[in-house]
Order: structure tokens, then sequence, then C-alpha cells
């Protein structure tokens, strides 16, 4: 009978998904309430990092709502030490289950979760992402948040472009399919490099990004540059033809005597083409302004980052 039951269980644990659980520890003013990084701990952000739980940092998965299987948090995995070996990032993945009705609420959650652990710590500027998500049945949230020079590779674009295109994967909770894809974009725009809106920018010794615009002629003003530059060269052409005296009568400049015509022949004095660059492509300016979420924000710790998220 004992041989059943074990039958029993084991094929059970076989087919049903099993959770994964996190491992949290106590932050006491002992070990420096679990910070190791510079943020300075102080009466204005003490409780955010005590109401952040600690965690072993050299995980990268911290699935509290329980999203994902076992077999699903293997493959996340893969994922992160392909990305982290390829790009030198931190890669953090964290779900919970908070009764949040306000944006700001969520994104304080997983940017301290991110400041107030060790998370980035052997990189200069703590570089790395946090993918967020909130898996409330009442107020569902998903984001990405971006610390350090991952804030040049990432802006505000292609962070949108990767939220919108994940979006119906978080949904419909098909978590995995999003993830994937998630990972691909990343993946190709690190490829892709730093934007050229960005790429005069930095980051500071705080993790903020130091917005310097790149100098982009765009393709409008250079349009107009050029035709402005041809009308002065006409007009001074023509004005300068208008001044040469004309001949009203040949008899008082020619000695006939001494001219001898032995061959005819007809000679352009004077020419002027003018060539113009049509561009078949947008005609919108190549140079455009950053939006307000391509420059960092502070956290409680007061360190910089960027992204955000969506509803859903």
């Amino acid at each position: 009978m004992k041989k059943i039951y074990f039958i029993i269980l084991c094929f059970i644990a076989f087919i049903l998904p099993v959770k994964a659980f996190v491992t949290t520890y106590d932050r006491t003013a002992d070990n420096n309430y679990g910070v190791n990084k510079k943020w300075e701990i102080n009466e204005s952000n003490i409780n955010n990092v005590l109401r952040t739980p600690l965690v072993d940092s050299d995980d990268r998965i911290y699935d509290f709502a329980n999203i994902l299987n076992d077999n699903e948090i293997k493959e996340l995995n893969d994922l992160i030490e392909e990305y982290e070996e390829e790009t030198g990032f931190t890669f953090v993945f964290l779900s919970a289950d908070n009764f949040y009705t306000s944006d700001i609420d969520n994104e304080d959650y997983a940017v301290d979760f991110y400041d107030y652990n060790d998370f980035g710590i052997d990189d200069e500027y703590y570089s790395g992402i946090i993918l967020y998500r909130n898996a409330n049945i009442s107020t569902p949230y998903y984001a990405i948040y971006t610390f350090g020079e991952t804030q040049l590779y990432y802006d505000d674009e292609r962070l949108n472009d990767i939220l919108d295109t994940i979006y119906n994967d978080f949904y419909n909770k098909d978590y995995m399919n999003g993830i994937y894809t998630l990972f691909d974009m990343i993946n190709m725009y690190y490829k892709k490099g730093i934007p050229k809106e960005l790429s005069e920018s930095y980051i500071d010794e705080n993790g903020f990004l130091i917005y310097k615009k790149a100098f982009i002629i765009p393709w409008g003003t250079a349009f107009i540059l050029a035709y402005i530059v041809t009308a002065i060269f006409i007009a001074y052409n023509i004005i300068r033809q208008k001044m040469v005296v004309k001949a009203k009568d040949a008899n008082e400049y020619l000695n006939y005597s001494s001219i001898h015509f032995s061959v005819r022949e007809n000679r352009f004095i004077n020419s002027h083409t003018t060539s113009h660059y049509r561009n078949s492509g947008s005609s919108s300016s190549s140079s455009r302004s950053s939006r307000s979420s391509s420059r960092s924000r502070s956290g409680s710790s007061r360190g910089g980052h960027g992204g955000g998220g969506r509803r859903g």
C-alpha cells in the first residue's frame, strides 16, 4: 500500500507545476540593514529599506507571486545567464501580489528591491534591468526599470516598444512567451548599440543619466539651408550679369579693318546648374528631442533609474 501511495505522489509531483519559494532574511542595524551599496540610510528612506525583502542577490528570480513553475524558472535562468554573459549587465525578475492602485507605488517597490539588495554591485554604476510583475488580480501591472548604463541602451522609445510587444502575453498570463520575446528584443537593442540621441550622454556617479543631445542636422533644416544658399548664389549671378553695359551700336566698339573672321563658332559664356536632393523617406527630423522618461528619476535611495510600466 505504501508503494502505491508513493507512486501516486510521484505521479502528481510530475504532472503538476512545482512552485519555488523565495528565501528572505531580516534587515537589522547590525548589518546596515543588508544594504551594501553606497546609499545613505536615514529617516527619509529607512521605512522603504525595512519594507523591502532582503534576498540572496546571487539568485536572479524572485517569484513571490508564484506565477512560474520550476521548468519555467530554469528556462528563465538560462536566458538570464546568456544575457548577463553577453552584456555584463544584471537581470532580475521580480513578481509580487501587491494591491497597489498607483503606478508610483509599483515603481517604488520594484526600484527599492533593486537598490536595497546587491544587484549590480560589481558594476561601477550598478548597471542592470529588473522585470517586475504585480500579479494582483485587482491591480495587475508589469514594468521594466533600468539602472546604470542600461539606461543608455534602452531609452524610452525602445522600452515602450518592448512593453507594448509583450502586453498581450502578460495580460493573458502567458508569461514565458512574453519573456522570450522580451529577451529577443533586449538582445537586439543591445547589439544595435546606444541610440544616436544618447551617444553624447553618460551616467554619473549616482546612476543618473546625464542627457547631452547629440548634434544631428535634421533633413528638413538641411534642405532649407541648401535652398537658401542656392537662391543667394543665383541672385548674385543675376545681379552681376545686369552690371554689364550693353552696347547700343556695334560700330562704336568694332574696327572692321582689323578683324578677320576665319571660323565662326558658338560658345556658352556662362552656365549654372542647380540640383536638389529629395528624401524619399520620412519628412520628420532625424534629431528628435528625448521625452522625460529618457531621463533618470530618483528612488528613495537617491540613485537614478529609468523605465516604465503598463497596467494589465
